[in-house]
């Protein structure tokens, strides 16, 4: 189930969220950072539905 664009976390945000914690990144780096996440949470999720 992936989230469709409007409903995801942009890219601006995520930078934003990292560099409250010094972690510098550019925008290509946040939206793969934010995909990584988001397949993460796709198998987590599944994994829980096969239960």
């Amino acid at each position: 189930m992936i989230k469709t664009e409007t409903q995801r976390t942009m890219p601006e945000k995520a930078i934003i969220i990292l560099n409250k914690q010094r972690i510098t990144v550019s925008p290509e780096e946040a939206t793969a950072i934010l995909n990584f996440m988001y397949l993460l949470a796709d198998i987590y999720l599944d994994r829980d539905n096969e239960v």
